[in-house]
């Protein structure tokens, strides 16, 4: 959509910044996907030897789990603070502009 006032719009410093750390976060999400499975894994591998693989299987499940829960809230407790940071800069940014804007826009004529 060429010529969309949205795209033609320039980027704020904020806007890179949130770019940036969601493709660090997309990428910690992934890994720690991949940690979750090796941990499950591991878990799952080192029980059956010790017992019945029903046991394996659920210890395995939940020590995955575990680590997938806990990789969830770290990124979305990241992304969180990230979009509360860019936020109050916007509109700190938002408020220096409207302190110059305003006083021509309040002595226009009506």
């Amino acid at each position: 959509m060429r010529g969309s006032p949205e795209l033609d719009a320039p980027r704020r410093p904020t806007d890179l910044l949130e770019d940036v750390v969601a493709r660090l976060l997309g990428a910690v999400a992934i890994f720690g996907c991949g940690v979750a499975l090796l941990v499950g894994l591991t878990e799952f591998t080192a029980t059956l030897q010790r017992s019945r693989v029903e046991a394996a299987l659920s210890s395995g499940l939940a020590s995955g789990l575990a680590v997938l829960m806990l990789d969830a809230a770290l990124v979305s407790g990241a992304w969180w603070a990230t979009r509360r940071a860019t936020s109050a800069i916007n509109a700190a940014a938002w408020e220096r502009e409207w302190a110059l804007v305003e006083p021509q826009w309040r002595d226009l004529p009506r």
